[in-house]
Formats: structure tokens, C-alpha cells, sequence
């Protein structure tokens, strides 16, 4: 299949996922939470806001509470949901693989939340934040952790979307230290996996015992530090 037919073929899919989309459900609150919380430690006043694989335009939507934002994505679906939900937002559509009229040097922030894992040039991704950046703006980026994801029996059986590409922080490191530097690399969201060492790590009782005692969220901080959590989270600064 050439590249033309596979970026059709993409489209197709996400068009069809976006058409019924209604609301966000729990883990992308929690990421959401994981991006918000580290806009407010990393970026200042009003930042202007660029999210790549935008969707409906939720995250977008919130992000342009704090300043000027703008939202782009491959579903044509998914850009007209979002320019009627959100009519003060620009919306983009655009194949981030091959959209090269993009303006450079124009945002404080880009985020990428949950993308670069459905992406064949994961390489390319990173190098079109970077050219958005102004200088000293950041990259605020999630995506699965591979390792976490792994534990989950069937999960690539459930996975449906066209490109599944997930990456460990080891090997996403590199990729961003190529052009960035790097301000925090970390795992959110513990509780995740059920195989291996994540039979003890995600246990039901093992977790209710501790949250009786009081100890639960020193446990998650600990599991999160060691890189066990079920997303990676990246903040990363163009210099």
C-alpha cells in the first residue's frame, strides 16, 4: 500500500471513531490533569497553545482558556465537530506527516497528547514541535508506555487503530534529546499491567491494603518514579 492509500486509510478510521464522540472518559481526565498540571509548572502567563492530533478539540478547548490555542488533526470528522463545538479555537486540518506549511517559530507550547505512538516518522513528529517552538517554548507529550502496555493480556487484539507504535522512555529519550532538553521524563498513572512484576504492582488487594494504611499514594509515587506507569509523560524545551 502507498503512502497516499495508507493516509486514506487513516483518515477513514478516524473519521468513523470521531463521528459519535461525546464526552472524555476517565484515563484521558487523568492525563488531562498530567498535562495541565505540567503547563502550570513549566510555561509561562498566556502561553500560545499549538495541539497536534487535536481530535474533537477538548484538550484544545482547555488549553485555550489560558491563552491563545489552536488545534490540528487528520479526521475531517473530527475538525468539524470541533470548530462547532468550540467556534473561538482555530482548527486545522492537516496529515501531521506531511504538513509542511506549518508556521515556524510561532507557539510557546505544543502538545501531543497520545499521538506519536500512531505515527510511522515518530522522528518527524518531534522535528515538526520543535520547528513550531519558539525558542525556549516546550514540548508537553504523552503516549503508552510500551513496557505497561505489554502487561495487559490481548492488548494488542483490543488495539485497533491503524498504526500502533509504542515506545518506552528509554527509547523515547534519545529521540527527544536529539533536538530538546530534556525537563522531566516520567510515567503517570499507576495501576496498570496485570502480568509480570504488574501482578503485585496493580493487585487489587495489595492496593486496597495500602490505601487502608494510608500508604497508597506513596506506593504510586514510587511505581510512577521506577517507570511503571501506564503513560509516559514528556516536558521537554527547545533551546
Amino acid at each position: 500500500m502507498d503512502k497516499r492509500a495508507e493516509i486514506e486509510e487513516q483518515r477513514t478510521y478516524y473519521n468513523r471513531r470521531w463521528s459519535d464522540f461525546k464526552y472524555v472518559e476517565g484515563p484521558k481526565l487523568k492525563r488531562c490533569v498530567a498535562i495541565l498540571d505540567a503547563l502550570g509548572r513549566t510555561v509561562s502567563a498566556y502561553p500560545s497553545t499549538i495541539e497536534l492530533g487535536c481530535g474533537t478539540g477538548w484538550l484544545t478547548n482547555i488549553l485555550g482558556t489560558f491563552g491563545s490555542a489552536v488545534g490540528v488533526d487528520l479526521s475531517d470528522e473530527a475538525i468539524a465537530v470541533a470548530r462547532q463545538r468550540y467556534q473561538h479555537i482555530e482548527f486545522i486540518a492537516a496529515d501531521l506527516a506531511t504538513w509542511q506549511s506549518y508556521p515556524r517559530e510561532h507557539f510557546d507550547l505544543v502538545v501531543s497528547h497520545e499521538v506519536i505512538e500512531h505515527l510511522e516518522d515518530q522522528t518527524g513528529h518531534l522535528e515538526m514541535a520543535y520547528g513550531l517552538l519558539k525558542p525556549g517554548g516546550h514540548l508537553i507529550l504523552t503516549t503508552p508506555q510500551k513496557r505497561t502496555c505489554m502487561a495487559y493480556p490481548g492488548i494488542l487484539a483490543y488495539q485497533a487503530q491503524p498504526v500502533e507504535k509504542w515506545l518506552n522512555a528509554s527509547e523515547l529519550r534519545p529521540m527527544l534529546r536529539s533536538r530538546f532538553e530534556i525537563v522531566e521524563l516520567t510515567t503517570i498513572i499507576a495501576g496498570g499491567g496485570r502480568t509480570g512484576i504488574y501482578r503485585i504492582l496493580s493487585s487489587a488487594w495489595v492496593r486496597a491494603g495500602l490505601k487502608r494504611i494510608g500508604l497508597l499514594s506513596i506506593f504510586d509515587h514510587l511505581v510512577l518514579r521506577c517507570g511503571c506507569g501506564v503513560h509516559i509523560l514528556a516536558i521537554a524545551r527547545k533551546t
